[in-house]
């Protein structure tokens, strides 16, 4: 009886292994799937990424409908969506009338993270103003970082005004690529729910 014993637990111990080996094959597997769908996604050409953006701006440039009312959220909510696909954590979108200069608040576990967004045409570049309403806001609310998001670029003197202050600038290039990668990951995370449903 004891050596039936011990030769189940010996059994048992190496078909738990063997499960190990497999799932942790599966999940490297999944992983670099994953990766590749993404690298492929955002290593799209400049032409691509050129597109995408004309795209974003006739979409999200300022709306007005019949009632001629603007609807100016639509960009932020975008980008809101977008850091959060991407960094995790919690977003919300301010109202453009008690914003303060914020757009978005992004807490990203205990830290606060505040950011301006810009939907513009490529040639409308963004200059140092947003950047330094950020900062200001981050001082004034303790927030440990900082982003301006834009359709197009920034000036040199916007780049060299946040050197060293913690802000993140995404120029339309960069948020194509979080966008892409953004889609890529939702699709996995509901290919990898479709799976364990069935």
């Amino acid at each position: 009886m004891e050596g039936f014993l011990r030769m189940f637990t010996i059994i048992a111990l190496f078909s738990v292994l063997g499960l190990g080996i497999y799932w942790v094959r599966e999940y490297r597997k999944k992983s670099f799937y994953l990766e590749s769908i993404i690298e492929s996604l955002t290593d799209c050409n400049r032409e691509m990424k050129t597109t995408l953006l004309t795209g974003l701006v006739n979409r999200f440039a300022p709306v007005y409908s019949q009632e001629n009312e603007e609807r100016p959220l639509d960009f932020e909510r975008f980008v809101a969506r977008i850091l959060r696909l991407n960094f995790g954590g919690k977003t919300s979108v301010n109202k453009a009338s008690a914003d303060c200069g914020v757009d978005i608040a992004h807490r990203r576990g205990s830290t606060l993270h505040l950011g301006q967004v810009k939907c513009r045409r490529e040639d409308a570049l963004v200059d140092y103003e947003p950047i330094a309403i950020i900062h200001s806001q981050m001082v004034k609310q303790g927030a440990a970082g900082g982003f301006v998001v834009t359709t197009s670029d920034f000036t040199s003197k916007a780049v060299k005004y946040a050197e060293g202050l913690n802000i993140d600038l995404i120029d339309g290039n960069k948020l194509v690529e979080l966008w892409t990668y953004a889609l890529a990951k939702r699709k996995a995370r509901q290919n990898t729910a479709l799976g364990k449903e069935a």
